[in-house]
């Protein structure tokens, strides 16, 4: 219900409008917006880049970080907080890059065989 004053708000009239489905939908669910907006900014990724596309990359990456630690506690009733959520997530993934890397060689140096090329003798 709405008070809707006139003009010079001598007399007051009342009507009723009905609320859209859209805004009710809202309402509700808007303390869950208001959580994850929270805890996204409670430890912001710091990167600064003039580049639109890194900015949302890190993002959609500190999303999917408290998203998937939001459902780690709900699921596992775990103790763990966020922040060493992702200091864990982050030292996983810098462990897994540091074994799967090869150290990569030029290929244009090497021979067929594998073997440097040798040098020509003036």
């Amino acid at each position: 219900m709405f008070i809707i004053f006139s003009q010079y708000r001598k007399t007051k009239e009342v009507i009723t409008i009905t609320r859209p489905h859209a805004i009710s939908e809202y309402n509700t669910y808007i303390g869950g917006v208001d959580m994850a907006d929270r805890l996204i900014a409670h430890y912001p990724h710091g990167i600064k880049s003039k580049k639109w596309y890194l900015r949302v990359f890190f993002h959609l990456l500190n999303v999917s970080l408290v998203n998937a630690w939001l459902c780690y506690r709900k699921s596992v009733d775990g103790k763990m907080d966020l922040l060493s959520s992702k200091s864990s997530v982050a030292n996983t993934l810098i462990a897994k890059g540091l074994c799967d890397t090869k150290k990569r060689e030029r290929l244009s140096s090497m021979s067929p065989n594998n073997t440097p090329p040798l040098k020509k003798k003036k």
